[in-house]
C-alpha cells in the first residue's frame, strides 16, 4: 500500500460527501434530511463502500505501507528541519483529525501561494487513541513489541500502557518489576534518553523550547513531562509549559516566537483538540469530532483557521529567516451515525480472550475493570476464534441493523503472534457520540502530515 492508494481512497469518499453537500453528517443529520434517517444511513454505507472498493485493507496499512508511520514522525520532522536548513520548528498536533478532513482543508482553503501546503497520509497503528498517539509522536518510537504484555498487565491502566509497552519491548520492564511503585519513573528516564537522541540532531544548547496546549490527563502524566525532560537533557530552555485551556493558543505562540529572538534556535509544540467530549475548554474554537462528527463544517473551518492563523503568526513574529511548520494528528476520527447495542451491556460478551482498556486501576477484589472497546470501536483479541465469537454476539445484539447493512465487524487483523485486532465497520460505534476513533477504519488510522516552509527576508 502506498500514498497514491490512500489519496485515491480519500478522494473517492470525499467526492461522495462533497457532491451531496453532506458536511454535517451525524446523528443529527435527520434535521438536515427532514427526518429521513434511512437516507443518512444509506449515505454512510455508500461512503464506506467507496473506501472499501478502492482497496482499504488495514492489514496492508498496518504492516506493508511504504509511506510514513506515526512512530516515524519525530525523526522525519527533525530530518526535514535539517534538510531545509531551518532554525525553528513549530509542531502542531491535532487531536482527532483524519486525513480526509485535512485533504478537504488543503484542497479548498489552502489553495493560494501564501498558504500552499504539502500534505501526505500517515498510518497510525492500533490502538488509535490519545495516549498512544501522543506517545508515538513525541518519542519517535513504536510500542508493538510490548503491546500485548502491557494490555494484559494488571498494574497499568490506559494512560500508563504506552509507557509499559515500551518498557516491555526494550527489556526495561518485566512482569515482576512492573509491580514496583517506581516502575514509571525508571522507564521514563530511559525513554527521555532515547527521545533526546532523536532531537539532538536538531536541538542544541542555546535553543528554546515551548509547549502550548491543554495538559489533558492521558498525556500530562507521562508523555509531555518526558518530552520536556528530553529537551532539558539537550540544554534547551523552556519558556511555555501548557495550560488547562486553548483559548489563548494564538497569544501563546506569538509570545513564544517573540521571546525566541534571544536564542539560537527554537522548537515549539502546540496541541489543538478536536477530540473533546464534554467541555468547551479543550478546544480553541469549540469544535469536537465526538460531539459533532468529524466532517461537520465547523470542524473543517477550525482546522483551516488554525493553520492559516499559525502561518500568519510565524510570518509576523518569528525572528528566524526559515521556520518549518508541520502538523499531524494523534489519531483520526470516524463519523458514527449509528450506535450499536454492546454485548457487554447485557452480559452476552465472551468472558475471556480479549484485552480490556482500563480507565482506572482496579480496586482490590474488582474484576474486569475497564472496557473491551477502544473508543467504542476497536477490540484486541487473542485469536480469530475469539474474534468470531465477539462478532457473533455483536450481530445477535443488533440483528435488525445486521439485516439492513450487512457485516458490522468484518475484519480481524493479526498484530503480533497471539494478538489480533478488530473493530466495528465504518460509521458504527458502541456509544451515542457522533464520532469515534480506536477502530481499524480508514478515517481512524489514516491521519495527515502537513508541512510548510516559511521564509522571511527581514528576520
Amino acid at each position: 500500500m502506498n500514498q497514491d492508494d490512500l489519496h485515491r481512497m480519500a478522494e473517492a469518499a470525499n467526492d461522495i460527501r462533497l457532491d451531496t453537500e453532506f458536511m454535517r453528517l451525524s446523528r443529527g443529520a435527520e434535521n438536515q434530511l427532514e427526518g429521513d434517517v434511512e437516507s443518512a444511513r444509506s449515505f454512510n454505507k455508500t461512503e464506506a463502500d467507496a473506501i472499501n472498493y478502492e482497496g482499504w485493507n488495514p492489514q496492508d496499512a498496518i504492516h506493508a505501507y511504504d509511506g510514513l508511520y506515526q512512530h516515524q514522525m519525530l525523526s522525519h520532522i527533525i530530518n526535514r528541519a535539517n534538510e531545509l536548513g531551518v532554525d525553528a520548528v513549530v509542531f502542531l498536533i491535532w487531536d482527532g483529525v483524519n486525513f480526509r478532513q485535512a485533504k478537504i482543508v488543503n484542497d479548498y482553503y489552502l489553495d493560494t501561494d501564501e498558504l500552499q501546503t504539502h500534505l501526505e497520509p500517515v498510518v497510525v497503528r492500533p490502538p488509535a487513541m490519545t495516549a498512544w498517539g501522543h506517545f508515538r509522536l513525541l518519542h519517535g518510537t513504536e510500542t508493538y513489541a510490548g503491546l500485548a504484555r502491557a494490555l494484559r498487565c494488571d498494574n497499568a491502566y490506559s494512560w500508563h500502557t504506552p509507557l509499559a509497552a515500551w518498557g516491555f519491548a526494550n527489556g526495561i520492564l518485566d512482569e515482576d518489576s512492573i509491580q514496583e511503585e517506581d516502575w514509571q519513573a525508571t522507564v521514563r528516564e530511559e525513554l527521555a534518553k532515547q527521545t533526546s537522541a532523536i532531537l539532538s540532531d536538531f536541538v542544541q544548547p542555546g535553543f528554546v523550547y515551548g509547549y502550548t496546549g491543554v495538559n489533558v490527563p492521558p498525556i500530562a502524566e507521562h508523555t509531555i513531562p518526558t518530552f520536556n525532560q528530553a529537551m532539558e537533557m539537550l540544554g534547551a530552555e523552556q519558556t511555555k509549559a501548557g495550560s488547562r485551556g486553548e483559548a489563548q493558543q494564538a497569544r501563546g505562540i506569538q509570545q513564544f516566537l517573540r521571546k525566541s529572538a534571544d536564542y539560537d534556535g527554537a522548537f515549539l509544540l502546540s496541541r489543538y483538540s478536536l477530540d473533546s467530549k464534554k467541555s468547551h475548554k479543550d478546544n480553541a474554537i469549540i469544535g469536537s469530532g465526538h460531539a459533532q462528527g468529524p466532517f461537520h463544517d465547523q470542524l473543517i473551518h477550525h482546522i483551516a483557521e488554525v493553520w492559516q492563523r499559525t502561518v500568519r503568526l510565524i510570518q509576523e513574529n518569528s525572528p528566524f529567516t526559515r521556520t518549518l511548520l508541520v502538523a499531524t494528528s494523534d489519531h483520526g476520527m470516524t463519523n458514527t451515525f449509528d450506535n450499536l447495542r454492546d454485548p457487554e451491556s447485557n452480559g452476552t460478551m465472551p468472558t475471556n480472550g480479549f484485552m480490556r482498556q482500563k480507565h482506572k486501576m482496579p480496586e482490590q477484589g474488582e474484576e474486569n475493570a475497564g472496557t473491551p472497546w477502544f473508543s467504542n470501536r476497536g477490540i484486541f483479541v487473542d485469536s480469530p476464534d475469539v474474534y468470531q465469537s465477539v462478532r457473533d454476539r455483536v450481530h445477535q445484539n443488533n440483528a435488525t441493523m445486521f439485516q439492513q447493512v450487512g457485516d458490522l465487524m468484518p475484519r480481524c487483523t493479526q498484530i503480533h503472534d497471539g494478538l489480533f485486532f478488530s473493530s466495528l465497520e465504518h460509521g458504527f460505534s458502541m456509544d451515542k457520540q457522533l464520532g469515534d476513533h480506536g477502530g481499524d477504519g480508514f478515517d481512524g488510522l489514516i491521519v495527515p502530515y502537513m508541512e510548510k516552509l516559511i521564509e522571511k527576508e527581514d528576520a
